[in-house]
């Protein structure tokens, strides 16, 4: 008995879910736009995403530009910003002159951003960030989420940035130092003031006195003295310098 209990009930959720598919299916573009539309108010992306799928899909449709739209918006509010991505791009190839197209070129540089990896893996999307917001910048330069990419913009090129430190700092760490001083000479000749140049003088400094290079040793030492003086970086690089063989001459003609 419980078991034909339990087979009437599974084949009710089927015919049920049938049911449903079918009504949406005989649904008209209007009627499944004011589902979407009924969901994505309610912040029920997810459930929002098949009504807008099916007006998509018909190309005739006078709310096609805006289900795409919308179906691209659900996806970035879901924070999946790969699909969110490719489904702005789709809105931007059938609709490039829709007055939205400003606002889906923009959050395209927005999800390469957020897909973006940490600064010590390869760096594509952040590239492909730039480039997005960059376009953005040249096609819509009275739109108003300017400053929003020139900051994006800032980001990203400080990511890039940060890239360069890392492979530095790989390359000291295997003892390759002319690499090493290759990227971090980059950073130092920006003349910034942040942990990326303090970071980059302070190895760039310990490779000089590795090498015995002692004038080097001795213009790094003063550089990280003078910008920062209070840093950990510069207190470990005197003390180096203290306790090493050649404190002597080091003490003598740098300290």
């Amino acid at each position: 008995m419980k078991k034909q209990l339990l087979i009437m009930i599974v084949l009710l959720i089927v015919v049920t879910a049938c049911s449903r598919n079918k009504l949406r299916d005989v649904m008209s573009p209007e009627e499944n736009m004011a589902k979407g539309n009924e969901f994505f108010e309610k912040k029920k992306y997810n459930k929002a995403i098949p009504f807008y799928e099916r007006v998509v899909l018909d190309l005739k449709s006078q709310y096609t530009a805006q289900a795409q739209l919308r179906l691209a918006d659900s996806y970035m509010n879901r924070k999946d910003y790969f699909n969110a991505r490719l489904e702005y791009e789709e809105f931007l190839k059938f609709f490039p002159e829709n007055r939205e197209a400003a606002r889906a070129q923009f959050n395209i540089g927005v999800c390469y951003f957020n897909t973006s990896l940490a600064p010590q893996y390869t760096q594509e999307e952040t590239i492909e960030a730039i480039e997005a917001f960059e376009t953005y910048l040249q096609k819509y330069p009275t739109h108003g989420l300017r400053l929003e990419a020139v900051q994006y913009i800032e980001k990203c090129n400080y990511k890039l940035l940060a890239k360069t430190y890392e492979n530095g700092y790989i390359y000291y760490k295997i003892y390759d130092y002319s690499s090493a001083l290759m990227y971090f000479d980059r950073i130092i000749e920006l003349n910034i003031s942040d942990e990326l140049d303090r970071k980059s003088l302070y190895y760039s400094g310990l490779i000089s006195y590795k090498r015995k290079e002692k004038e080097k040793t001795g213009n790094y030492l003063e550089i990280l003295t003078n910008k920062y003086p209070d840093s950990k970086e510069t207190a470990k690089m005197k003390n180096t310098i203290r306790d090493s063989s050649n404190a002597g001459y080091f003490q003598r003609e740098l300290l």
